[in-house]
Order: structure tokens, then sequence, then C-alpha cells
């Protein structure tokens, strides 16, 4: 088992108080070429204050549909979709920090799909709520796909 202390949060601005970011961390295995990927994510001023919090939640989870039919080097219309051009994005070492769109894709996004090109994200406990006058939503699940190619720095499976 491999294990990362990432965050994921697809806010604009670094508002976010990172003091709980250690006490959430991300686990993978693989076994038998398939990837197994827990995770906890939070939306926040991703989506608009005019809609209601079960919509926040459908738009999240529409998101994580989408990732199912997006093949690796073809995520720019998705993350054009659903993330912030300015997106400041921190994820798992040794991603760490992305900063805007472009470099969410091409640094985690395509090599990601690339690595597990039938990758699924399946969301198990959606929940929304309002912080400081914005709307969020939080979002729990796990990644689940063939390990096909090499992924940072680790070898695909191949028996």
């Amino acid at each position: 088992m491999f294990r990362f202390t990432p965050y994921e949060s697809d806010c604009v601005d670094d508002r976010i108080d990172r003091r709980s970011l250690s006490d959430s961390p991300i686990a993978y295995t693989v076994s038998n070429r398939q990837l197994f990927i827990r995770f906890s994510v939070r939306y926040s001023r991703l989506v608009s204050k005019m809609h209601t919090r079960q919509t926040n939640k459908s738009i999240i989870h529409t998101f994580s549909e989408s990732i199912r039919r997006t093949a690796p080097g073809s995520t720019q219309d998705l993350l054009s979709e659903y993330y912030h051009n300015d997106i400041v994005w921190h994820g798992p070492s040794p991603i760490n920090t992305l900063r805007g769109r472009d470099e969410l894709r091409n640094e985690f996004w395509d090599p990601f799909l690339e690595a597990f090109p039938d990758l699924q994200k399946d969301d198990y406990i959606l929940f929304a709520g309002e912080f400081d006058g914005d709307e969020w939503v939080c979002a729990t699940g796990n990644f689940v796909g063939t390990f096909e190619n090499d992924w940072l720095n680790v070898r695909r499976q191949t028996r």
C-alpha cells in the first residue's frame, strides 16, 4: 500500500485552513493491476450561490460521472466546464500544489488517465453547506481503475 497525504481544493484563493490537511490521507493499493484510491475532496467556490445545495451536489456528481467518459489527452473540455481557470489545486505528494487549469491538466489529470484509462470516480458521500458567504461541496469516495501505464514513478503491475 502506498500512502499519500493529499488534499484537493478546487478554490480560486488560498483562504483554506490547511492545518487539518494531514488528517485527510489518501491511500491506494494496486492488486492484479487494479487501482483502488480512497479520496476526500472539498470543492469550494466552484459552484454558484444561485444553485441549491442539492443542485451543487448534483454538479459534482456529474463531474465524477464525466471522468469515466474522458480519454487521456482529452480533458480540456471537462476541466473547462468544472474548474476555474485560476484554480489552486492541492494534491498528493509528489504532485503537491498546481496553479491554473492547464497545469492541473498537464501534471495531474492527463497522466492519471493515461495510467488508468478506465478510471472511475465513485462518490459515496456528498454534502454541501455555506461558510463565510460561499457555498461549498465536499465529496469522499474511491477512484478505481486498471493500472495500464506507470504513474508517479510507480511501475504498472504486469501480472
